[in-house]
């Protein structure tokens, strides 16, 4: 047998699966020609398809020692330097491989994937349209550039290149549900839902997308559709803290308040850095006249994320309530510096210093919230 129809046995097994058989060809042509490229090549994926990265970096690079215009190689070269995280170099293989071989789709593509984690969006997008130029049924990159362009504000493209991809490649539950998404943000509801729906339907234990479909049929006013929903996601995971809380808001909505801080509490049980869920607990505890929990609640929330505003003005408002002018102060005044376009912050620290008898403070704030928000009842209220 030549050492060109050895090569093309071990890469059949190699393809195949058959690893050892694969590694074993390419050890025996390595001991009788140790510089021989494609030995090295083929050795070193398959050092990397166990799990050997570093020998599948010194074993390629040999081999492109032995034959420099060897783009295939460069190529994986960057694959496993990306899988290190050494991007930059990675960067610089695919763009060797892109040079001896312009239509390489496999490097744009991969070239791409780096720049859209680096935050290069744009040369993100051209180096996935160049994919499409070679190859225009290349499934993946539709994909990727329509995730791209999502990120990039461009939704109408989106859109089009997840069809795309759908298309070229159907059956893949992310696919549908990154689709939705993009749907949802323009509006088209009952097709997000129906997206949504598919790829439950692939992948039947897809939370994700159960939790996003719940959120839709809230928002659409199915709250029982929604509850069922949720339930639903707990039957496959009781410890979905997400769903849990998304529960509660339902429940909340339906002016079932002890349900909803029976789920609420779930969720913190199941999630205890969950700071929407201790928000939500406040909100709920603070209607059943309980202030101080729900005071304790907020507090929790705002351990969590200190930066979050709506926590800081409820909290600020349950403290005016209970007569803690000064430290409601705080929080509203803390909820205005994070939303300054919040008419509601305004309004609520002009009843602050309306207590505290700072009229003229409390007009400036009121007056304040009707440029934001000319038509706020509560606001004229007080002004007058």
């Amino acid at each position: 047998m030549s050492k060109k129809q050895a090569i093309q046995k071990a890469l059949e097994h190699h393809q195949a699966g058959r690893l050892n058989q694969a590694e074993a060809i390419y050890q025996r042509i390595l001991k009788k020609e140790p510089n021989h490229p494609d030995a090295l090549h083929l050795a070193g994926v398959l050092a990397h398809q166990s799990g050997k990265n570093e020998e599948a970096i010194t074993l390629i690079r040999q081999a492109i020692s032995y034959r420099n215009a060897f783009p295939e190689a460069y190529c994986n070269l960057g694959n496993i330097l990306k899988r290190q995280g050494e991007l930059t170099e990675a960067m610089s293989c695919y763009h060797e491989a892109i040079a001896l071989k312009p239509n390489l789709v496999g490097a744009h593509n991969n070239l791409g994937n780096i720049q859209r984690e680096l935050g290069q969006l744009d040369q993100a997008m051209s180096s996935y349209q160049q994919v499409l130029a070679y190859k225009p049924g290349h499934a993946e990159a539709h994909y990727n550039l329509a995730i791209t362009s999502k990120e990039l504000g461009k939704l109408g493209e989106a859109v089009d290149n997840f069809r795309q991809a759908i298309t070229l490649k159907p059956g893949v539950a992310e696919q549908h549900f990154n689709l939705a998404n993009v749907l949802a943000s323009i509006g088209k509801t009952d097709e997000a839902m129906m997206q949504l729906r598919q790829a439950i339907s692939i992948k039947p234990d897809y939370v994700d997308a159960y939790i996003n479909l719940g959120v839709l049929l809230h928002k659409q006013g199915n709250l029982q559709l929604a509850i069922e929903t949720y339930q639903k996601i707990l039957s496959y995971n009781s410890n979905c803290a997400a769903a849990y809380c998304n529960l509660g808001s339902v429940f909340s909505e339906l002016g079932k308040f002890d349900e909803a801080i029976t789920v609420y509490r779930q969720a913190i049980e199941s999630d205890s850095r969950l700071a929407e869920a201790y928000y939500n607990l406040g909100n709920a505890l603070q209607i059943r006249g309980k202030s101080y929990e729900a005071s304790q609640a907020h507090l929790q929330a705002l351990s969590i994320k200190p930066d979050y505003r709506d926590a800081h003005n409820n909290l600020g408002n349950i403290l005016q309530a209970q007569g803690m002018l000064d430290a409601a102060e705080t929080h509203l005044k803390q909820a205005q510096i994070l939303d300054p376009d919040s008419a509601d912050s305004y309004n609520n620290l002009g009843n602050v210093y309306k207590h505290q008898s700072q009229l003229s403070e409390a007009i400036t704030c009121y007056r304040q919230a009707l440029k934001l928000k000319p038509e706020y009842f509560d606001a004229h209220s007080n002004l007058l």
